[in-house]
């Protein structure tokens, strides 16, 4: 999860017990969907395998952000850590002797840890502010299910409400993260 029940709790300012199932359920919910709109898994627990073509240029891609390389076996021989290098969110530069070289045509097996090392703190308080508002949305939360806002006016009120997943916030923050 990319939040706790207790960040959650403390950030709706809660200390009670009474609601960890909920909250959990909710700070599950939104981390899925982050993650889902990022499209990349942020905390991973198993490492991933891809085999991807050598390309005859120095660079190859893999479909999740690398935290660490766990493996890579290039045509059928395994190679060191010094044999590579980890290149922008995505990518593995094949070196030799510190200088670029080409990957190999063939099979290239690489198996790594996707995602971060710790949640980074703008998706932390993107799923905090996401949560808080998927709380508000519940009965224990204030029942506001799907308001935005609620503007009183000279001969009524105005309301708004949302027709989407993630808060505007939100989505800012996951498109600054997102690598294609």
């Amino acid at each position: 999860m990319l939040v706790t029940v207790q960040q959650l709790k403390s950030f709706l300012g809660k200390s009670e017990n009474d609601q960890d199932a909920l909250l959990t359920l909710i700070a599950e919910g939104v981390s899925a969907t982050i993650e889902r709109a990022l499209g990349e898994t942020v905390i991973a627990t198993a490492s991933v395998t891809e085999v991807v073509k050598g390309n005859g240029y120095a660079t190859i891609s893999v479909s999740q952000r690398i935290r660490t390389v766990v493996s890579v076996t290039e045509v059928d021989a395994a190679l060191t850590s010094s044999d590579y290098r980890i290149q922008a969110p995505r990518n593995l530069e094949r070196v030799s002797n510190g200088l670029s070289i080409s990957w190999a045509h063939g099979d290239v097996t690489v198996v790594y840890m996707p995602g971060y090392t710790a949640v980074p703190h703008d998706l932390r308080h993107a799923a905090l502010v996401q949560s808080a508002f998927e709380y508000a949305q519940t009965k224990d939360g204030g029942n506001r299910i799907g308001l935005s806002s609620n503007a009183p006016g000279g001969e009524g009120e105005s309301v708004s409400y949302l027709t989407h997943d993630l808060l505007p916030e939100v989505q800012r923050i996951v498109a600054n993260r997102r690598v294609w």
